[in-house]
């Protein structure tokens, strides 16, 4: 992360894309803090795709830490619907419902 925050979630996988192209694809949460507005900031950042976000911020820790997680959904689930895959260390496809259930 390019935050003092320490990661407390990660993952690493790949982005196939439709080129051929393998981009590796790392997804950092960071800790959450609140700040002097009574606001809590998730740092997020989409190594390979979109790098350091801004902070995704809520009311509160849990608003904040689900905004931020609903991001990440959104992110990846927009390069599989332009034909792309995301795909684990051994080639498989990422399993997406497993980390974002319906």
């Amino acid at each position: 992360m390019k935050t003092n925050a320490p990661a407390i979630a990660k993952r690493e996988m790949f982005w196939l894309r439709k080129s051929g192209e393998r981009i590796p694809l790392t997804v950092e949460l960071g800790a959450l803090l609140q700040h002097t507005d009574g606001f809590w900031h998730t740092p997020l950042a989409l190594h390979g795709l979109d790098g350091r976000l801004s902070d995704i911020c809520g009311e509160d820790s849990l608003r904040s830490l689900c905004l931020a997680v609903e991001t990440v959904r959104c992110r990846i689930a927009t390069l599989v619907e332009l034909g792309d895959r995301v795909v684990d260390e051994d080639g498989g496809d990422f399993q997406f419902e497993a980390y974002f259930p319906k």
